[in-house]
């Protein structure tokens, strides 16, 4: 295959080194593209009730910390807690995660999708995707952060 051209083993989920997808892009180097379909993305599979129960609570703790903490009369709803509260917030909570990761990692690896969907883990998905709403809404990002631990720590 000449430099330049697409690749269709990009598609396919092979590495492909030095050559450029589409339309005379820089070459790719070192990029591994995988094949998305219904049930996998980038290798993995999407736990689909996870992303559903995740999003509905985000969007509802969202909106339960816009209209506790934002105000109305700016654009934008800013928020009524000082920005370096959020600040520091924000540090504690990734940081925590970055070490519940490190040492769930060490002790027994993590799973792709959680094993059994009792009505507790169905329970403790919506009340962390909620509180993840409510920090994204001061923040701009927690609904991914609080689902991703809820997922690394579900047996």
């Amino acid at each position: 295959m000449r430099h330049g051209a697409w690749a269709p083993e990009a598609v396919l989920g092979r590495a492909v080194w030095g050559q450029a997808p589409l339309w005379g892009q820089a070459p790719l180097c070192c990029a591994r593209v995988y094949q998305a379909d219904r049930h996998h993305l980038a290798g993995r599979k999407i736990e689909w009730k996870a992303l559903r129960i995740g999003i509905g609570g985000g969007i509802v703790g969202f909106l339960i910390g816009l209209f506790i903490f934002g105000d109305p009369d700016t654009p934008f709803w800013e928020s009524r807690i000082p920005s370096d509260f959020v600040k520091v917030a924000f540090t504690i909570v990734i940081f925590s995660v970055a070490i519940i990761v490190r040492q769930v990692a060490k002790k027994a690896g993590t799973a792709e999708q959680v094993e059994e969907w009792t009505p507790r883990a169905t329970g403790a998905m919506v009340a962390f995707s909620v509180f993840g709403g409510f920090f994204s809404s001061m923040a701009g990002s927690g609904t991914d952060v609080f689902l991703f631990v809820f997922l690394v720590l579900s047996p």
